[in-house]
């Protein structure tokens, strides 16, 4: 004999297949352009490091504590064959007002036809032009559905092992394309938000907008860096990490 449902597991199938349905019915949209902002807990990003002590880590508070709280937000142009991730705007102002920067060049572009991918962006100090096959990370779904910016989003998680951090996004099946923010995709919609490590860091979603005029931004015919391939890029990761170990130091650059 089969084992009973319980009330709460058919609740969220019934939940799930309205998701799937209302997606259905209001017709799903094939582009868009997502904004999002990003923040960092600096509490959260250092209880994970083990390898420090208390004093080690209160004085990487002091040396972090203004980078950390620091917003900064993205632009996502997507539709459903491609997808193209940047800053937003590429000079922005601090909170208070006292100091404008400029970001080093970052461009993460998808080619979900063809099954590949390219990005352009500055590396610890140094340029790169990583080119490979796309490789989504092994999502499983959940059964948690929220709003945001207006939109049904379910839950999926995932687990980096190169980085050891825990995934959980958020994704909407309004949208057909498997695009995301960052390195984030490979799920049956538009990723709309991502927490990493319980909040350690969080890709919110600003605003959505269905009908932009999209227009993907050119790069330079000549671009300038290292090309490598994400063998290339986990091994800078990884060195990346030890490095930080051995020498007690804040991994602040995986957040």
């Amino acid at each position: 004999m089969g084992r009973l449902i319980s009330n709460n597991t058919m609740r969220n199938l019934i939940i799930i297949c309205l998701v799937f349905v209302s997606a259905l019915v209001q017709g799903q949209k094939i582009s868009g352009r997502i904004i999002y902002e990003t923040s960092r807990d600096l509490g959260k990003t250092l209880a994970k490091a083990k390898f420090m002590s208390k004093e080690e880590k209160d004085r990487e508070s002091e040396t972090w504590k203004n980078m950390f709280s620091q917003k900064t937000k993205y632009a996502l142009n997507f539709t459903d064959k491609n997808s193209f991730y940047t800053f937003e705007n590429q000079q922005e102002t601090t909170e208070d007002g006292t100091f404008t920067y400029t970001h080093d060049d970052f461009y993460l572009t998808r080619d979900f036809e063809k099954g590949t991918y390219f990005d352009y962006q500055n590396v610890l100090g140094k340029t790169y032009i990583v080119e490979d096959s796309l490789k989504p990370y092994n999502w499983k779904i959940m059964n948690d559905v929220k709003d945001i910016a207006g939109y049904i989003c379910m839950k999926a998680v995932a687990y980096d092992a190169l980085k050891d951090q825990k995934i959980e996004a958020w994704f909407c099946t309004d949208f057909v394309t498997s695009s995301g923010p960052d390195r984030f995709y490979g799920l049956p919609g538009v990723i709309m938000e991502v927490t990493l490590d319980d909040g350690a860091y969080v890709i919110s979603t600003v605003s959505v907008d269905t009908n932009p005029a999209l227009e993907y931004p050119k790069l330079p015919k000549k671009v300038k860096g290292k090309k490598i391939n994400t063998d290339g890029y986990n091994k800078i990761i990884v060195d990346y990490i030890k490095q930080s170990e051995a020498m007690h130091r804040l991994p602040w650059w995986l957040y």
